[in-house]
């Protein structure tokens, strides 16, 4: 068979060739991509309010949580504390609901 017919449907030699190559090649790199620790997430929240929500991907709740913790330790030291607490639990609850 000569190579006009495979030219007509779109394959040329060189074109195989090239694929063959890849293939023989190996796999090509695969990226994973690494789920949030919810340890991590809620040490960093202990360290800075927020920062656990912002190493779980939620952007949004980062700074909220930044901003109300720092409100509440304004008021007063209790309530900040409190605050502070659940958005360390909320940062280790955020990591576990990426990791499904």
């Amino acid at each position: 068979m000569d190579g006009t017919a495979d030219r007509r449907r779109g394959f040329s030699l060189r074109e195989e060739l090239e694929d063959l190559e890849r293939r023989l090649d190996g796999p090509e790199e695969v990226r994973v991509r690494r789920l949030p620790s919810p340890g991590i997430a809620a040490v960093l929240a202990f360290f800075w309010p927020g920062l656990g929500h912002l190493y779980a991907g939620r952007l949004t709740a980062s700074l909220g949580w930044f901003v109300g913790t720092a409100v509440a330790y304004r008021l007063f030291f209790v309530p900040g504390f409190v605050v502070h607490a659940f958005c360390i639990w909320s940062a280790y609850r955020a990591a576990e609901d990426c990791e499904g």
